[in-house]
């Protein structure tokens, strides 16, 4: 111990407060160092406590506090190093430098048990590895858990979208899960719902009878039932339930699902009554009904068949029976190449004759195909009916057909003759009228008398129009011809005819056309004008005073078409409300009418047909005594443009002059030709006669000729054919041919237009015969 004690007390231990053996600079490097040491020390402690505190989670945060504390205590020594230079306060170096020392030897004592345990610390390499291997650790957890709630949605998802009811529930009848369906259909929450039994949700005899269906489930593993489900506002509605037990945790649970099936029933209710309305259809069938499958069996039959077969067979027939069992092979053989086409697919029907006693009678077999939706053949029908009655009906039907139609073909041979008949004279009649009248002027009586003949003679025309016209109509002859024809220019021309009889009778007689009518509408402007001279007329009749008023108008007028509506109303004697629909009929009037009125009670019968054929329909308002009110409605008229200017001769017809021509006049009728040559008299025309086609040839195979003037009915060689054979020569072709003809009834225009350049009607004025001729030949206006 010498030495130790040789080094502390001997003068050769320099004490640090010796500050004089320092130089200045020695110092103050001294006192910077052990400063700078101890702020060091001071603060790391600080550092490793601030962290040990804020961070919780760190495993021997004691040993960080003890750091903390020895480096604070190291930290202390350097200060008194310091101190120690200028106070000689050794005794508390001593003490904090024992303190230091307690706290040191403790500190590494304590660190090196912990060696052991540092040394098995991952490396950075293993906590990178352990890091990775914790990241997938934690991916598959979370793929894990995303893969249960999708699981879990889906299942929700699916028995929620059950078309029925979904419930799970225990043997004690708690009910664990469902799917929304049967929250909507019972009415009742899921609180409800989870302190429910399962028969809660059934009334009467249904709780019993699913008790014993639940029971039944979890004794034999499954079981179905039909009841009637309650929901909670007491509606009952039937369901089909089933349902089977599933084991989870060692506990059986019993799962199922309850369809409603009211529309099965409705369906089955359905079926039923289809089924008896069927077989009662197939019982009061007059025929034999049966069907079979493709081995030949029968399915089905009616008794007639059934009653039949057995007969015929001499054994009861029964279903599944082979059709053709017993049956000769003649008739086998046919009657199985009949069922094959059948099961081929193919519907037909045969005919045979079957001998009864007395009279044969004759049968229809008529074989469809059993098809499947696939089109798949599973079998056919066969419907047998005795057809004798009705072919022998067929038979006279044809006959009285024929009949028929013989007696309108006669009819129509009999007005046409008639037409002709009267046509003739009358052509005569107020022909030569008309040419007296024309000679002695309009001042004289006998003027007065001849006007009298020819209104009479018109009148009468009139009436023979009026009848063929219906008889052209039932025999479906007359046909419209729809031209380009400008509207208002017909209802001006109609009106201005009966302006003069309006002024006459003292009547007002006013024309309201509504908005802007096309310039040209596609009608046949013929029938058209015969509609309004018809209402108008029957109008004027039936008024003697007041007023007549006449309105156009268009409705739903679109680019290409319109519809159009005319309206004639009257301040006249009324029609009762009786009688409304009767005024339409034909040759009907109104009972106990006026005798004064006249009239065939035709005109409105032929209007209305004519207004129908349009694609029109006609209405009637009346008040007896007030008046009435006829409306014709005509729809989908085209709007065209006009292809052609009208001439206008109409107005100025009787003042043509014609200049030197030649006519060849064919008429077979002297009286006919008298009438032409007078009402041509003043012309300077020159007329030549034939009295029919074959004379016609003749002449002009000596004469030049201008213009020929040809009756259709004639002897020899009539009008047609005459005009054809003109027509057929380049000599004659381009002669002009105006056709004279008192058939109104079977000739055609169309068909005239072939052969002709223009025809007149019998009785001819004077009026349309220049106006015709004007067309073709030269003239000028006087």
């Amino acid at each position: 111990m010498d030495w130790f004690t040789e080094i502390f007390i001997n003068n050769n231990f320099m004490p640090n407060n010796f500050c004089n053996n320092c130089s200045f600079e020695l110092l103050t490097a001294s006192v910077i160092s052990n400063g700078m040491i101890f702020i060091s020390y001071f603060s790391i402690p600080i550092a490793l406590a601030y962290f040990a505190t804020t961070r919780k989670d760190i495993a021997n945060r004691f040993l960080l506090n003890l750091f903390a504390v020895f480096i604070f205590a190291c930290g202390t020594t350097h200060l008194l190093h310091v101190v120690t230079y200028w106070k000689p306060w050794y005794w508390l170096q001593t003490f904090l430098d024992g303190i230091t020392a307690s706290i040191s030897v403790f500190t590494a004592i304590y660190l090196w048990s912990l060696i052991p345990a540092l040394l098995k610390l991952p490396n950075p390499n293993q906590l990178l590895e352990l890091n990775h291997k914790l990241e997938l650790e934690i991916a598959d957890r979370k793929q894990a858990e995303l893969f249960l709630k999708q699981e879990r949605d889906f299942s929700n998802v699916a028995l929620n979208s059950l078309p029925g009811i979904f419930y799970m529930f225990d043997k004690t009848g708690k009910i664990l899960k469902w799917n929304n369906n049967l929250e909507s259909v019972s009415g009742y929450d899921s609180s409800e719902i989870s302190k429910m039994h399962p028969i809660d949700f059934f009334a009467g005899t249904d709780k019993d009878l699913i008790q014993n269906s639940i029971q039944t489930v979890f004794t034999q593993g499954n079981s179905v039932a039909e009841a009637d489900f309650v929901s909670k506002n007491g509606k009952s509605t039937p369901y089909f339930f089933t349902g089977l037990t599933v084991a989870f945790e060692n506990n059986n649970y019993l799962i199922g699902v309850g369809i409603d099936i009211t529309e099965r029933k409705k369906a089955q209710e359905e079926l039923l009554e289809s089924q008896a309305n069927l077989h009662a259809l197939i019982e009061n069938t007059e025929g034999s009904i049966w069907s079979f499958n493709k081995n030949y069996q029968l399915i089905a039959f009616n008794s007639h068949y059934q009653k039949n077969a057995s007969k015929g067979l001499g054994r009861k027939i029964e279903k599944g029976d082979y059709i053709l069992e017993g049956a000769p092979d003649a008739i086998k053989n046919e009657w199985l190449n009949y069922f094959n086409r059948c099961l081929q697919g193919e519907n037909f029907f045969i005919r045979t004759v079957r001998m009864k006693p007395l009279e044969p009678r004759q049968i229809e077999y008529r074989f469809n195909p059993i098809v499947l939706g696939n089109k798949h053949v599973v079998g056919g029908t066969v419907f047998g009916v005795d057809i004798t009655e009705q072919k022998q009906g067929e038979e006279k039907l044809i006959q009285a057909k024929e009949e028929a139609e013989k007696a309108n073909r006669l009819k129509s041979e009999f007005l046409a003759n008639m037409s002709h008949e009267i046509r003739t004279p009358m052509n005569a009649v107020i022909g030569f009228a008309e040419i007296i009248k024309d000679k002695i002027g309009d001042n004289t009586d006998v003027a007065e008398y001849l006007e009298g003949i020819q209104k009479s003679g018109k009148a009468l025309i009139a009436l023979i129009n009026d009848i063929l016209d219906i008889a052209k109509i039932e025999s479906g002859l007359l046909v419209l011809s729809y031209t380009a024809c400008d509207l208002n220019k017909v209802v001006n021309d109609v009106t201005q005819i009966f302006s003069i009889q309006t002024k006459q009778k003292n009547i007002d007689f006013e024309v309201k056309i509504y908005g802007e009518l096309p310039n040209s509408l596609l009608i046949d402007e013929l029938r058209m004008r015969q509609v309004l001279f018809n209402l108008i007329g029957n109008s004027l009749k039936f008024t003697e005073k007041g007023s007549i008023g006449i309105s156009v108008k268009s409705l739903n007028k679109q680019k290409n078409n319109l519809d159009l509506i005319i309206e004639i109303q009257d301040t006249g004697i009324g029609i009762k409300e009786t009688e409304l629909e009767r005024i339409f009929y034909p040759f009907i009037q109104q009972k106990e009418q006026n005798t004064k009125f006249g009239g065939s009670g035709l005109g409105l019968s032929i209007t209305k047909r004519l207004v129908e054929m349009m694609n029109g329909t006609i209405t009637v308002e009346s008040k007896l005594g007030v008046g009435s009110k006829f409306s014709v409605v005509i729809r989908n008229i085209k709007i065209v443009s006009m292809t052609q200017a009208h001439s206008d001769l109409s107005n100025n017809a009787l003042d043509v002059l014609f200049m030197e021509s030649v006519i060849l006049l064919v008429e077979d009728v002297e009286s006919n030709r008298k009438v032409v040559r007078g009402l041509l008299r003043k012309q300077k025309l020159t007329i030549l006669e034939a009295e029919n086609g074959s004379i016609a040839l003749d002449v002009l195979a000596k004469h030049k000729v201008d213009l020929i003037l040809m009756d259709i009915q004639m002897p020899v060689l009539d009008g047609r054919e005459a005009s054809k054979i003109l027509k057929a020569d380049p000599r004659y072709s381009k002669i002009p041919i105006i056709i004279l003809t008192a058939d109104a009834m079977n000739e055609n225009i169309s068909d005239l237009k072939n052969f002709s350049d223009g025809y007149l009607t019998k009785p001819i004025s004077k009026h349309e015969l220049t106006t015709e001729l004007a067309k073709f030949l030269p003239h000028k206006n006087n």
